[in-house]
């Protein structure tokens, strides 16, 4: 059968299916016929130009297990971020930390506490007018200037220090009438300096809540929070005057203080801003060890700070800011300081006292989280 042959019978079958119009194609087809070249035109479907189900669901799973391929990568790049966002505002404290020892020839107390005998010789940039008589307990009834107020004029803030009025004894931020409300825009909104970007925890809490801590020009009193506290040493409880940390209670340390050296002593780490019920992180409030840290515990310990009698710890406090109540204390002196702890994996970042920032990992040798957090303990600090 030759060419010619067979195509008349592939046409008549083809004669035989009807086609709609949009779905005929003409094609050319050759046929060599008594040794003749021919063309010929022959009707057929057109090709498919879309997906099928299947086809489509295939992508999209490939797509999917792309995406999650991927979003790991993009999760740690954006820590990575925030990381870095975090090590340069501690980076920032040591330098504002570093000027204000330049300036006053000492570092800056922890807080201003009631008593305050020996301030008049100190070189703190306030007029204190203490009274007491030198061998008087300090009385810790009362809002105190911290550490993160000192230090606002050495971050770029000197309009807001400016801005404060520190009247009455010693020195109070929490005013009456029209002076708290010149003081409360910044009690209340605080510093983002003072935030780590990795703590998803509250920027503002209500005192109230906390330490019970009223006003008598604005109750409920909003007070912001921080990620960054001053190193107050190994004291925990009433003991905050001993000064074994780069700062505490009234404190009037130097540069020459640092028998340890300053690239191993801790001058400020991480901690959380925990619930609005909790009074670790705040940034400001009437207690001598706000916005401070205690290195009796390990990086992101989970062995619970302790609370006095006074305080019931928060039910709802996340699983990495555990506390407790003991009732051998019963000032209310426990319940703003905490452990180091942070959001970052495995560990946080600190503050030296020679101004650098290192990232302590949370398996750090206890001993030498310790000699870290003391200025004065005389021990040998190797690698860390």
């Amino acid at each position: 059968m030759d060419a010619y042959t067979r195509f008349l019978q592939i046409s008549t079958l083809r004669s035989q299916v009807t086609l709609p119009p949009e779905q005929e194609e003409r094609s050319l087809v050759n046929i060599n016929c008594n040794n003749k070249r021919k063309i010929v035109m022959i009707s057929g479907p057109k090709p498919r130009s879309a997906f099928t189900l299947i086809e489509l669901l295939v992508v999209i799973a490939v797509i999917a297990i792309l995406v999650a391929l991927l979003l790991p990568a993009v999760q740690q790049a954006r820590e990575a971020a925030r990381m870095t966002t975090c090590k340069n505002k501690l980076k920032q404290l040591g330098l504002a930390l570093h000027n204000y020892h330049d300036t006053h020839t000492r570092f800056p107390p922890s807080t201003v506490a009631e008593h305050c005998s020996n301030l008049m010789a100190s070189g703190l940039p306030f007029n204190h007018n203490c009274g007491g008589v030198p061998g008087d307990p300090i009385v810790f009834n009362a809002p105190k200037i911290p550490w993160s107020i000192m230090l606002l004029p050495y971050l770029e803030q000197g309009p807001a220090y400016d801005a404060l009025r520190f009247e009455g004894l010693p020195q109070y931020l929490f005013l009456s009438g029209s002076a708290l409300e010149g003081n409360q825009h910044i009690i209340e909104h605080g510093f983002e300096i003072y935030h780590c970007p990795s703590d998803p925890g509250p920027h503002r809490k209500n005192a109230t809540q906390t330490s019970g801590l009223t006003s008598p020009g604005r109750n409920p009193l909003i007070i912001a929070t921080t990620n960054y506290g001053a190193n107050c040493g190994l004291h925990l409880h009433d003991e905050m005057n001993s000064t074994s940390g780069l700062f505490g209670t009234n404190s009037s340390l130097s540069m020459g203080s640092i028998i340890d050296g300053t690239s191993s002593t801790i001058a400020f780490g991480e901690n959380l801003t925990g619930t609005s019920q909790d009074s670790r992180g705040i940034f400001c409030g009437n207690g001598p060890t706000t916005s401070s840290i205690y290195f009796t515990q390990g990086p992101n310990s989970r062995i619970p700070d302790t609370f006095p009698s006074s305080r019931s710890c928060p039910a709802n406090n996340p699983r990495n800011q555990p506390c407790r109540v003991e009732s051998k204390f019963t000032l209310s002196l426990t319940e703003w300081i905490g452990a180091s702890r942070s959001y970052h994996r495995g560990g946080v970042n600190v503050t030296l006292a020679d101004g650098s920032t290192r990232f302590i990992t949370d398996f750090i040798d206890l001993s030498v989280w310790r000699a870290l957090g003391t200025r004065n303990g005389a021990e040998v600090v190797g690698e860390f």
